[in-house]
């Protein structure tokens, strides 16, 4: 298996660091005599080769990375040369720089897809040895431009993790089966929401020409397809049947004036090369088509224009994100009861479970309160994320948008040290069993979707900030453990263990929470347990029902 996403950011080897100077102002410069199409051809590959669709994690092994300037320095003279330039920041087989990556392919994608100064050209050779450098310096030059630290720059934690969380997001794995199910689970919310059913009707018939379930089920197809006989080449679709005017949607390309952003290989994960063939810019992209990107798509192109009978706005972006708030909440719900069902003498509350009335008015206790004995989970949940002009600012202002205190306070953690403060005067009312004047300890944790906050840094600084306000709320009985940062990924991957083994919920907190000084992310801490190994039987059974009633000549391959 490759190797899983390391908490370490490994250095990425730019141009400056071979050839010991900047690389030229416009990158494209150095690949505009070259054809754009073979150009695009061979990153869109290299996309694949570092990414193929039966995997989940990103193959950034040594092997991979040696085969690979191999295959783009063409001569064993070049190879050897740049391997010498290589070896110098090798450290080990596990500590080792990095060239070619996710992130490299997508901005060069991105950024030659956009380009007026490079064009196609009719029967060009790739077999010249003078172009295959040109592409590996542009290669070369893009990591130059991704990456926003310098040598000389001097930065502490949270300064770093304001400059490379946009480019570690896209380390991030991302699994088909559990973002396509959460996906579908999103548009059938939405497909019997009282009032947004006949908008994301009329928005999928209008754009798709098909029902919201139909269009899910769809993307999957594309994506698990195995129609292409060379498995090295199965980004590369020739379309032949009713899925080419799907397949012509998902290659509208779209202008976008900030390529670091990626709008368009976001937008349009496809990319249409002749009549009828098709290439997959990015498979992780294309199947987020029926999740995030959805949300996003379905709010720009069409919630957002609509209007009411005196002309003005129907939805606002407070109420999108709501309704979006509160189907989080639900799907997390789900999980949270399909893990611990089975877990006798346990005690879980959840939302409006834990509502009491106290001499203020109703309160409520926290989102989350799972107890077994005298270990309690206490959670907050928050569905917000962090915006374009945050995440790609590149600074700590731009981050937290000049005010640190308040960035944290949205995502949750003033609420959850609230929350334990108010743990011992008002939970008895929900959980009578509870260890009142007794020991105890408590595994805070904050629960999040978005997927930024998955990258190496977050779960340290957030935890920082957790400490920085918990002064006061322990004491000589209760142990409060260092905060978790959960993602709704490690809840989906963790859910066939936990229910399995529900009682491991406490040695996968424990394990990660055990080095006080660096928090890692909860992926992780997945990574080096038995969760994830499985899905659990309702995503086959939706998958399996949506094939019959809608491919049922390849149910059996779904």
């Amino acid at each position: 298996m490759p190797k899983k996403i390391p908490v370490e950011a490994s250095l990425i080897l730019d141009y400056k660091l071979f050839f010991g100077s900047e690389p030229p102002e416009n990158n494209i410069s150095i690949i505009s005599d070259l054809s754009k199409r073979a150009v695009l051809i061979e990153f869109i590959g290299l996309n694949y080769r570092l990414k193929p669709k039966e995997e989940i994690f990103i193959d950034v092994t040594i092997g991979t990375q040696l085969k690979l300037l191999k295959y783009f320095a063409q001569t064993e003279e070049l190879y050897y040369k740049y391997l010498k330039i290589f070896n110098k920041f090798y450290k080990s087989d596990s500590d080792f720089p990095l060239i070619f990556t996710r992130q490299t392919c997508l901005f060069a994608i991105e950024e030659i897809v956009n380009s007026e100064e490079i064009s196609d050209i009719e029967d060009f050779k790739m077999g010249r040895i003078e172009v295959w450098q040109a592409i590996f310096k542009y290669l070369l030059a893009v990591n130059y431009k991704i990456t926003k630290l310098r040598e000389d720059d001097e930065v502490g934690f949270e300064s770093l993790n304001s400059k490379l969380f946009a480019l570690n997001e896209l380390s991030i794995e991302t699994d088909p089966i559990f973002t396509a199910y959460r996906g579908y689970q999103l548009i059938d919310f939405f497909n019997s929401h009282a009032i947004l059913s006949k908008e994301i009707q009329s928005y999928i018939n209008e754009e798709y020409n098909m029902t919201p379930q139909e269009f899910m089920f769809r993307i999957l197809e594309i994506y698990l397809d195995e129609s292409t006989t060379n498995p090295k080449l199965n980004f590369y679709k020739n379309v032949i049947d009713r899925r080419a005017a799907l397949f012509d949607k998902l290659s509208i390309r779209i202008k976008n004036d900030d390529t670091g952003k990626l709008l368009g290989i976001k937008k349009s994960p496809l990319i249409k090369d002749s009549h009828n063939k098709y290439m997959i810019a990015d498979n992780a992209f294309l199947i987020q088509k029926t999740n995030t990107q959805f949300l996003n798509d379905f709010w720009f192109d069409w919630v957002k224009k609509q209007k009411d009978d005196k002309g003005r706005d129907k939805f606002t972006i407070d109420y999108y994100r709501g309704q979006f708030g509160y189907f989080f909440q639900t799907y997390l719900e789900e999980i949270f009861r399909k893990s611990f069902e089975n877990y006798n003498h346990s005690v879980l509350k959840l939302f409006d479970e834990l509502k009491v009335h106290s001499n203020n008015g109703e309160i409520e206790i926290a989102d989350i309160y799972f107890r077994y004995g005298k270990r309690i989970l206490l959670g907050e949940v928050k569905s917000r994320n962090i915006y374009d002009k945050e995440k790609y600012g590149g600074d700590l202002e731009a981050l937290y948008k000049r005010d640190r205190e308040k960035f944290f306070e949205d995502f949750g953690i003033n609420q959850l040290v609230l929350s334990l403060k108010k743990l011992n005067e008002h939970i008895i009312s929900i959980d009578p069993k509870f260890p009142l004047g007794h020991a105890y300890q408590v595994y805070p944790c904050l629960f999040v979707q978005d997927k930024a906050l998955q990258t190496p840094f977050f779960a340290y600084i957030f935890n920082k900030r957790f400490q920085e306000l918990l002064t006061g709320a322990g004491s000589k009985k209760i142990k409060i453990n260092p905060l978790s940062l959960i993602h709704i990924d490690d809840l989906e991957r963790a859910e066939d263990f936990l229910i399995r083994n529900p009682g491991e919920i406490w040695n996968l907190l424990e394990e990660n929470v055990k080095n006080k000084q660096f928090i890692p992310p909860f992926y992780h801490t997945l990574n080096h347990s038995e969760a994830g190994r499985n899905y659990p039987e309702r995503l086959f059974e939706l998958y399996v029902s949506l094939a019959s009633r809608y491919n049922p000549e390849k149910e059996d391959k779904i």
